[in-house]
């Protein structure tokens, strides 16, 4: 059990095997978990402290009780590399700061409400966030877990979005990622976004949620000159870029 309050400072370097979180575990030194099974208590979160590196591969990270845990929340200069581990039951499950960088390669992102979020900071201020995507699968598979206590966000049937960012530039052009069964896929507010060899399956807005666009919302009233959506390319695999989507781009309002 790592307990609420907890510094990886005070823990080995690396942890593998059965994990559970309760609360906020600070990394507050460079952490991996390796071949780890993770349970997350409901609303913990992980909060990476600036200039430190996090990294998670071949592992599982998801709820224990079927209510939702909070975020893997990335502060400025902190780094967050998740390779071939699988996600599930997160409102966010990577919460980027101004001045992350966030690194996913080949994860499953199952039944999270959103995978991977720029929230808006600091009154409309500019986040100079770094992302890569390559070889992800964002996926609703049935109901999602239930809200954790306090929590604020909407929870629909079906997974809110794979992405969604707020006045950044978001350079998704990494390749081999998947959206399926969502109610919305990238979603952009006063950004500039572009996207490359992604592929959008089975996206269409549940009622329940509120939505801005399917696959792209970008707001007019943006902190910089323009806000644009560029999408390069035919699709994943050279597959269609949307199959069975209620909409390909839509501006927001």
């Amino acid at each position: 059990m790592i307990h609420d309050g907890t510094h990886s400072s005070s823990l080995p370097a690396s942890i593998s095997g059965s994990v559970d979180i309760r609360g906020q575990f600070i990394v507050d030194d460079d952490f991996q978990f390796a071949y780890a099974q993770i349970y997350m208590e409901p609303g913990a979160e992980i909060i990476v402290e600036p200039d430190v590196y996090f990294n998670m591969g071949y592992s599982t990270m998801e709820s224990c009780s079927n209510t939702m845990w909070k975020s893997i929340t990335a502060d400025e200069g902190s780094v967050v590399y998740i390779r071939e581990s699988t996600m599930s039951d997160a409102e966010n499950v990577v919460t980027a700061l101004n001045g992350a960088n966030i690194v996913l390669k080949q994860n499953v992102f199952r039944d999270d409400r959103n995978s991977l979020f720029v929230p808006d900071m600091n009154g409309g201020q500019w986040n100079d966030v770094s992302v890569y995507l390559n070889g992800n699968l964002f996926q609703s598979t049935g109901a999602l877990a239930q809200p954790y206590p306090g929590q604020t966000t909407a929870v629909g049937r079906i997974g809110y979005a794979a992405v969604e960012v707020y006045n950044t530039y978001a350079d998704l052009t990494g390749g081999g990622n998947i959206v399926d069964r969502m109610s919305n896929g990238i979603i952009g507010h006063r950004s500039d976004v572009v996207v490359t060899d992604f592929g959008f399956k089975n996206v269409s807005p549940m009622r329940r949620i509120p939505i801005s666009a399917t696959v792209l919302a970008s707001s007019p009233k943006a902190t910089t000159a323009t806000t644009s959506w560029c999408n390069r390319g035919y699709g994943e695999g050279n597959a269609p870029s949307f199959e069975n989507c209620q909409w390909g781009s839509l501006p927001g309002t």
